[in-house]
């Protein structure tokens, strides 16, 4: 956590490496303003949900004590349309559709939700939460400005997911029998 610049807005950065106490040069470079929209304490810490509003660069990070203050800029995501686009949505949504019919426990709503999405990179975005991928492949996602490059990124991680999913119908089906 960046900066707090109201109760509930924060700037959100991912350090480099593990260490519990980073230092500015630790911090990556793009990041996102987000919401808190809810805070609990549980058997593993404190969590927080948030929501990315905005893609933001760090311009200049500073710290006085335990406080981290960062200047930002905006990073406004780049807009693109086209047939590739319109492809990549179509196969992001076939795919999206075998992983909830394969996929054990899901919620309904959650299904509606992702389906009810047109906008290529909110639909990239929200996959990003739902895949199981590795926090440098989310931020490699974060900070790259080309939507085409993204959305064959995430294409690709539902791609492995699905195949996972198969895999582990067959080795459930396997062992029943």
């Amino acid at each position: 956590v960046m900066a707090n610049d109201a109760a509930s807005v924060t700037d959100l950065v991912m350090q480099v490496g593990d260490a519990d106490d980073p230092q500015p040069s630790q911090l990556r470079k793009v990041g996102t303003v987000a919401v808190i929209r809810q805070m609990a304490k549980g058997a593993m810490g404190l969590q927080i949900l948030v929501e990315g509003v905005a893609r933001v660069r760090l311009d200049d990070v500073t710290r006085d004590g335990n406080v981290m203050d960062a200047a930002i800029t905006a990073a406004p995501e780049p807009d693109a349309s086209g047939l590739e686009i319109d492809a990549y949505l179509r196969a992001l949504r076939d795919l999206v559709e075998k992983a909830f019919s394969l996929a054990t426990g899901l919620s309904p709503d959650l299904r509606s939700i992702v389906s009810g999405i047109d906008e290529p990179l909110r639909l990239v975005y929200l996959l990003a939460t739902l895949i199981d991928m590795k926090p440098e492949d989310k931020q490699l996602l974060l900070e790259q400005d080309d939507l085409r490059v993204k959305l064959s990124a995430i294409t690709a991680a539902l791609k492995r997911e699905v195949e996972l999913l198969e895999l582990k119908g067959k080795i459930e089906s396997q062992a029943q029998q």
